[in-house]
């Protein structure tokens, strides 16, 4: 993995054969539950990790350096909380996701955008366990 100028591993998302743009939420996401900082940069859109104020809400640890870099620093504990994420499908997914990592309530808004893409992710996740109640259609 490349560093960064200050000795941080850098993380960003590459055109194919490289890692997928739509993907790095979740990868930001994961990295607040991982040990340790990295530098993720999201190069090809300008405000494509907005999502990360809305981690921070939960109780993440992510320095916004600027509308295309953020340091994260894991692991973290989440904590109770409502949020009102940008209307992206993938950013809504690393919420969800990042939210059903522990035993905490998280109010989701704007979720109409995830259920469109996938329809049965409520169903799925329930059959495995998940705790999941919608508030509203």
């Amino acid at each position: 993995m490349p560093l960064a100028g200050n000795g941080l591993p850098k993380f960003s998302p590459r055109p194919w054969p490289g890692f997928p743009v739509d993907g790095l939420p979740q990868i930001v996401a994961l990295c607040c539950k991982l040990d340790g900082r990295i530098l993720i940069q999201n190069w090809m859109y300008e405000s494509g990790l907005e999502f990360c104020r809305e981690l921070n809400m939960m109780g993440a640890n992510i320095f916004i350096c600027d509308p295309q870099r953020v340091i994260v620093s894991g692991p973290t504990s989440l904590k109770n909380s409502e949020v009102f994420p940008p209307d992206v499908i993938q950013a809504i997914m690393a919420i969800f996701l990042l939210s059903l990592s522990e035993k905490v309530t998280t109010i989701i808004h704007g979720t109409h955008f995830l259920l469109r893409r996938y329809p049965d992710i409520i169903n799925i996740y329930q059959k495995l366990g998940a705790k999941i109640e919608v508030l509203e259609k």
